[in-house]
């Protein structure tokens, strides 16, 4: 019996205690201090990637002169999802397949030059340049670090763009979607 009121009485006196000592000071959710929120609002203050920019391109690049029979291809690139400029990144041509020449190959593995893919990068600008390309029909398509994609028509059409070209062509695409 006396076991079990000394058991009460030092119980009691641990609630005692605890309830008259100052809380501790919980460490801060990352959401509260020091991070920023969900969504663009709270990216304020930071700077985007060193190769993006947040400003849609107005997309103006002149295509360079090609030799006689040949084409030449110029844009910038832009991506949808991130909102940004694609600076310095690789890019390349892959020969449109298909029997009409119209569909993009099934798998994107990188540039491999035997299948007749033409790579570049972008510069500090997001712009890309090709020149003294052979006329036909071609995609574009961008690697994103593990992952590839085909440039879309538009902002609101994911539809891969076929280019065209014909010979002695200067196309400037203006600004290319990738989403």
């Amino acid at each position: 019996m006396k076991f079990r009121v000394s058991l009460l009485l030092f119980m009691a006196f641990l609630l005692l205690v605890s309830a008259c000592s100052p809380a501790q000071k919980t460490s801060p959710s990352p959401s509260t201090e020091g991070y920023p929120t969900m969504g663009y609002q709270g990216m304020e203050g930071y700077a985007p990637p060193e190769n993006s920019s947040f400003e849609i391109p107005a997309g103006n690049v002149p295509a360079p002169v090609p030799d006689e029979g040949k084409a030449s291809l110029s844009g910038v690139l832009y991506q949808k999802s991130h909102s940004a400029v694609l600076t310095k990144f690789s890019l390349y041509l892959t020969p449109a397949q298909g029997e009409n020449r119209d569909q993009p190959p099934p798998i994107l593995a990188g540039p491999l030059a035997d299948k007749g893919d033409i790579p570049t990068t972008s510069n500090e600008k997001g712009e890309f340049f090709f020149n003294n390309l052979e006329p036909g029909n071609y995609f574009l398509v961008v690697s994103l670090g593990y992952d590839y994609e085909l440039a879309v028509k538009s902002l609101d059409d994911a539809t891969p763009m076929l280019i065209r070209l014909e010979p002695n062509q200067q196309l400037s695409l203006g600004t290319v979607i990738i989403p």
